[in-house]
Formats: structure tokens, C-alpha cells, sequence
């Protein structure tokens, strides 16, 4: 794959949880009652236990009380640090890349009170494990992550940098999303498996540029390792925060027509990626503040052409080989204009046309850079979904407005936070938008997500503002807010709807999360390419999940009455239905991840069939049967 480097980029017992969420500080209560998650923990329970969140993001500080358990261990099972390859070949390193830390190297480090090499110089990483998965023994359980009690799988895949600071090094940037995210998802479903347990995945990062289709190697990617043929595997990856600024133009071209695309830059260097259809031949001119060069011809869908100039660098690639893998039939013409700030125009004309579409955006252009890099013709909204954000079996939200203001360390107030003017409720200003380029809505459900709370790194560069941390007497807590702060907490609801049936897809789960969300007047009529189907209700979501399940084991009882004996066994099952069953059953065991393990035929006019499962590991199981006339769910547990 060529790349170029990116800007940066079921039985549910009723019960009460084991945490008291009665404690949360009025700032944390916010976020757990606008999704209605406080509702289904009073009702169902769930903490996340028997789940793990993997999270690819800026590494994590694994000294923070919230991933530490109450007997000092780690609840971190394994990091990998791909900005580190001298351990790519240790043995204890499944991928053959980057550096691994296990949860033995991490206790030790506890225990010992010694550091590992690996950090989160910038502490997004960090934030984002607490607001997904912090137990909240830093605070006396008042700050707690959605899941707290699900484990975690850490790897650092990428970094924006850090400055040097306090008495911490700078951080180069890095990225390793290219060239091994799938070396990432491999290394913690590897881990998954060998813990038996189902697990929600988080790529915390992300900007536009690429196809942004679903159709580049890196989407492919996700959509070959999660979705229908992978239960108990789900995938996060947030919208984009390059919303609300002119960063995207299209539109059609006809015969013989001369276009002129026009783009203002006010950066040092400004990337501009056009994608357009492979039968389409144009002839391009480029007209810079200070000269006019070209013209360049569309090139064969093998071969590129490619310029160099003073004032830009130029690569048009044929379809088949863009930048990204794509296997869509289109051509990419990607610009880096690092001349001097002003008007560029491209007059670019429809020499042959089949198709017509075109579709450009620019990077960097998103609402927190002063500089005011837009499209000034063709501009259209939306179409800000990034391009791993736009994989199909992605689960993608965007962020709506949970606070404008909260009280910071220094008993301040802080206000007016930025793309925050329209008040809580509304849509985040910055959230990367629908359709993808090919005409998916492309968001899931919006979630809270400017601003949440969750564990800070004493030692990371986002610890070094006050404005950023709340008000406690350490710099133990902190914000994350943008579709940053969104993704962590959709992930979190996922592990507790994994907690309720580890054998759901990606594929329910976004159904699931879809069908359950919920308009108002924010959100209009759904779904639609800003809200996609609704903002985020935990406790509609969840309530479905275990409706589905208690509504299985009902059909099983009422249909066929079936018994399972011994609970819990230890080497052999027997299943059970009345004398009265005539019909023919196929059964399935699965584990704890969905992943079949045993296929049998249960023959018509037998009463019992007997399972010999000695050969397996302790841990939880599910046993399905289907029939003519019955269904049934039955959930084993080995000893």
C-alpha cells in the first residue's frame, strides 16, 4: 500500500452495581443521565465485567489509580507501543512490531515503583481509557468511566507529539496507522481470545483526507475483522472534528465545461485530495498567487503523473494506484500547496466525461486552527466522515454538546468552549458530518462528547493547563471533549450490551444502537446525515439487548422446556426437553466471544443429549438450538 503521512492526525440478574452512582459529582451525573445510562445500572447492573476495551490512541498512564485494582494489580492486560520497535522480535511480542508490555511487566512496575518506557506524553490516551473504562478509585468512585470494570488492552499507534514539559521529554510525533493498524487489531484480539472475553474496540484519532468511502485499504481493514463473521468483536471510530468549515467541494462536471475550483490557504502548507471517477478524463491548469502552471492530462488508471514546483507538489494517481488501496473505479489528485498564502485556483476542464462527480476536501482545515482554510466554489456540507471513520462495519458517532462550561481546578469557570455557542444539546460545531462519498449516511448515533470527564496523566502535557482539569486537589482528572470525547463513551455502552450478550455482532450492535436512539429538537426529523438515527439512549440500547436475550430463554422455555444439568458443570452437559418434542434440533456451542466451537444434531424422538466439553476451559459458554418449531439460548458456565 502507498501512503503518504496524514496531518493527524444473556440472563441479566436486576441488581444494584457493585460502584455506588449515587457519589458521582453533579459534572459526571450529567453525562450518565443524558444517555440514560444511570437508569439501566439502578436497573440491570452491568459494569462492563467480563468485557475488554481495546484502545488504539496515544498510549496510556498505567500509574493512574483508575486502571489499577483494589489489590494493587493492573486492569491493564497488555500494552503495545508501536513508536518503539526494539522489542518487535521479544518473545512475548505476537505481531513482530513495536514494543509489548505485559501485565506482568506492568504489576512490577507497580510493585516496584519503577517506570516501564513507554508514556502518553500528550495524555489523550489516557483521558480516553478513564472516560470508557476508569474505576474511579482515584476519586472515591465519583468519577467513573462508562464500563468500569471491563479490562483493558492499550496500544500506542500514534502521536501528534508533545513539547517538552515539567520535567518530562518532548515527544516526536508519530503514526503508526498505516502501516500497522492491522497488526494493532490483531495483537488485542489476540489477546481477547486468549481471555475468552468479547471486545470493544476505539481508534481515538482521526482527519479527512483519502477516499472516505469505505472502499481504502486501511477501512478494509476494520471490515475484514469485524462485522456478521465475528461475534463478540466491535470497532469505534469517530466521525472527525473537521465539521462546520468549507472543507469539502463537489459537484458534476459535463462535456467540454471549464471549472474553476477555487481554495483559499492561510497555512504553511495546505493538502487538497480530489477524487473523481476513472472514465472521467480532465486537463488542469493551476493558477497560484504568484504564476500559472500546468496543464496536467487525467493519467491512465495504472500509471501517475506527478510534479514538483516551487510552489506545490503535485501527484495524480490512476485508480489503481492511489495513495490509499482504494477499490473504488476513481482517480485521486492530491495537492500539497506550500507556496504563499492567498487564492488557488484549479480551472479544470471536462475533456471526456462518464460519470461527472467530483469530490475534494482540505487538510488542515477543522474548527480549532485560527488559519481559515476553505473552498471558495463548490462548496458543499457535510461529507467530513474520515476515511477509516467511513469502513462499513465501523460503529461511527459524531459529538453533540453535553456542557459549554464546567469549574476547573482553580475554581474558575471556564465558558464558552469552542464550537459550543448553540448551548448544550446541540450539535458540536466541529462534528465530521455526513454522507461518506459514496452516499452513506455514515454516522451511527450522536453521543456526548464536548465535554467529559476522565483520568489524567499527572505527567502529560494536558495536565499543564488548568482550564483542562476539574476540580479536584490533584491533577488526577480532566476533560476530553470534540468526537474524541464522544467515541469513548459510545465504546463503554458497547462493552456493557457485550456484558449482556458476548455473542452480538457489530452488525446488531449498530442496528441495536440505531433503532434505540432518540430524536428531539436537535436532532429533527431522523435519521439524517448529521444525527444519523438519534442521539445515544444507553438505556433503550441495553434494555433491547437483554429483551432479545430474556425473550430467547422465554421461547425456550415455552417451546421446548429445555433443561441444562449440572450448572456449572465441569466436564459433561446434559440437555433436556419433554417427551412431548418431536421436531429435530440442530445445536451450537459457542464461547464466550461467539465463536463456534461444536455443531451437533440433536435427532428427532430423543429426550437428552449429552455433551462431553472436558477438553475445555473454564469460562462462560452458549449453547443455541434451532428446530422447525424452537428456538433456544441457554448460557453454560465450566468450572
Amino acid at each position: 500500500m502507498k501512503t503518504l503521512t496524514p496531518y493527524f492526525q444473556k440472563g441479566i440478574f436486576l441488581s444494584i452495581a457493585f460502584f455506588s452512582f449515587l457519589s458521582i459529582q453533579a459534572q459526571d451525573a450529567l453525562l450518565f443521565d443524558e444517555i440514560r445510562l444511570t437508569q439501566a445500572i439502578q436497573e440491570y447492573g452491568l459494569t462492563g465485567q467480563g468485557t475488554i476495551i481495546g484502545v488504539l490512541d496515544r498510549g496510556i498512564d498505567y500509574r493512574h489509580p483508575d486502571f489499577i485494582k483494589a489489590d494493587g494489580t493492573s486492569r491493564i492486560l497488555a500494552i503495545l507501543d508501536l513508536s518503539d520497535d526494539s522489542g518487535a522480535n521479544a518473545a512475548d511480542n505476537p505481531v513482530g512490531v513495536g514494543t509489548v508490555y505485559t501485565q506482568a511487566e506492568i504489576n512490577a512496575a507497580l510493585s516496584n515503583n519503577t517506570l516501564l518506557a513507554t508514556r502518553d506524553a500528550s495524555g489523550h490516551g489516557t483521558v480516553t481509557a478513564g472516560i470508557a473504562a476508569g474505576n474511579g478509585r482515584a476519586s472515591n468512585d465519583q468519577v467513573l468511566g462508562i464500563a468500569p470494570e471491563a479490562d483493558l488492552v492499550i496500544v500506542k499507534i500514534t502521536s501528534e507529539g508533545a513539547p517538552a514539559h515539567n520535567d518530562q521529554a518532548a515527544e516526536a510525533p508519530f503514526s503508526a496507522i498505516d502501516e500497522h493498524l492491522d497488526e494493532a487489531i490483531s495483537f488485542i484480539n489476540g489477546i481477547a481470545a486468549t481471555e475468552g472475553k468479547p471486545v470493544a474496540m476505539i481508534a481515538n484519532f482521526g482527519s479527512i483526507q483519502g477516499p472516505m468511502d469505505g472502499s481504502s485499504a486501511l477501512s478494509r481493514v476494520i471490515d475484514n475483522n469485524f462485522g456478521d463473521n465475528f461475534p463478540g468483536k466491535a470497532f469505534v471510530c469517530g466521525s472527525s472534528d473537521d465539521g462546520d468549515r468549507d472543507n469539502h467541494a463537489g459537484g458534476s462536471f459535463t462535456q467540454g465545461q471549464t471549472v474553476s475550483l477555487q481554495i483559499n490557504k492561510e497555512t504553511g502548507t495546505l493538502r487538497m485530495d480530489m477524487w473523481h471517477h476513472e472514465d472521467d478524463v480532465l486537463e488542469i491548469e493551476i493558477v497560484t498567487p504568484t504564476q500559472t502552471f500546468g496543464p496536467y492530462n487525467s493519467p491512465n488508471n495504472n500509471t501517475s503523473v506527478n510534479d514538483f514546483t516551487s510552489e506545490y507538489n503535485l501527484f495524480y494517481q490512476g485508480s489503481e494506484v492511489d495513495f490509499f488501496g482504494s477499490t473504488s473505479p476513481r482517480k485521486e489528485l492530491l495537492i500539497d500547496f506550500n507556496g504563499p498564502n492567498g487564492i488557488y485556483t484549479l480551472n479544470i476542464k471536462a475533456t471526456s466525461i462518464s460519470n461527472g462527480r467530483f469530490d475534494a476536501v482540505l487538510n488542515p482545515s477543522r474548527i480549532f486552527l485560527q488559519e481559515d482554510n476553505k473552498f471558495l466554489s463548490f462548496v458543499e456540507p457535510g461529507y467530513t466522515i474520515w476515511d477509516l471513520g467511513s469502513s462499513k462495519t465501523n460503529i461511527c458517532p459524531n459529538a453533540y454538546v453535553l456542557r459549554d462550561r464546567f469549574t476547573n481546578a482553580s475554581g474558575g469557570t471556564t465558558i464558552n468552549r469552542t464550537g459550543t455557542q448553540n448551548g448544550p444539546g446541540s450539535m458540536w460545531t466541529g462534528s465530521g458530518l455526513g454522507p461518506t462519498q459514496d452516499g452513506r449516511i455514515g454516522i451511527d448515533v450522536a453521543v456526548p462528547g464536548t465535554d467529559n470527564i476522565g483520568a489524567y496523566g499527572p505527567d502529560s502535557y494536558f495536565a499543564t493547563f488548568d482550564f483542562n482539569l476539574t476540580q479536584t486537589t490533584t491533577a488526577t482528572y480532566g476533560v476530553l471533549g470534540a468526537v474524541s470525547g464522544a467515541n469513548p463513551v459510545l465504546t463503554g455502552v458497547i462493552a456493557l450490551m457485550f456484558e449482556a450478550d458476548p455473542s452480538l455482532t457489530a452488525t446488531r450492535i449498530k442496528t441495536i444502537l440505531q433503532e434505540t436512539a432518540r430524536a428531539d429538537n436537535f436532532t429533527g426529523e431522523v435519521p439524517n446525515t448529521t444525527w444519523g438515527y438519534g442521539k445515544l439512549d444507553a438505556y433503550a440500547a441495553l434494555s433491547e439487548v437483554i429483551r432479545i436475550v430474556n425473550t430467547e430463554e422465554f421461547e425456550a422455555s415455552l417451546s421446548a422446556q429445555i433443561k441444562v444439568t449440572p450448572q456449572p458443570f465441569s466436564e459433561n452437559v446434559w440437555i433436556e426437553r419433554p417427551l412431548s418434542a418431536t421436531q429435530k434440533n440442530q445445536v451450537f456451542l459457542f464461547d464466550a466471544q461467539g465463536q463456534q466451537i461444536q455443531s451437533i444434531i440433536w435427532e428427532q424422538g430423543a429426550t437428552q443429549l449429552q455433551l462431553s466439553l472436558h477438553q475445555l476451559p473454564a469460562g462462560l459458554y452458549i449453547l443455541k438450538g434451532q428446530g422447525q418449531n424452537s428456538i433456544f439460548t441457554k448460557r453454560l458456565v465450566k468450572k
